[in-house]
């Protein structure tokens, strides 16, 4: 888990990169809110992204979201973020969905 609040407001964080064989099952609150995070490919493992974990990351472009499995997101997950596109994979239906916020 990505523990509630834990990157918020680090200015300095610009990249993470998380294992795609990763066991990552959630992304807690506000966890990367007001970083300048500029991209983000979320693993499969992960089922939860919680209430505006990338809230007012304005530097945020591309979150790619590979799922297979049902996954929860809150709608405040991109609350204030102005240039965002959201890749969702979801191989069971083998497409891509792209959503611009």
């Amino acid at each position: 888990m990505i523990e509630e609040s834990a990157f918020y407001f680090c200015y300095q964080l610009q990249r993470i990169d998380i294992p795609k064989d990763s066991k990552l099952q959630t992304i807690g609150d506000y966890a990367f809110s007001y970083s300048k995070i500029n991209s983000m490919i979320i693993p499969s493992s992960v089922t939860l992204i919680g209430e505006n974990v990338f809230s007012s990351c304005n530097q945020l472009y591309i979150i790619e979201i590979n799922n297979n499995e049902i996954m929860s997101m809150y709608h405040t997950a991109f609350k204030n973020c102005k240039n965002i596109l959201l890749m969702i994979s979801n191989s069971l239906f083998e497409k891509w969905n792209l959503y611009i916020l």
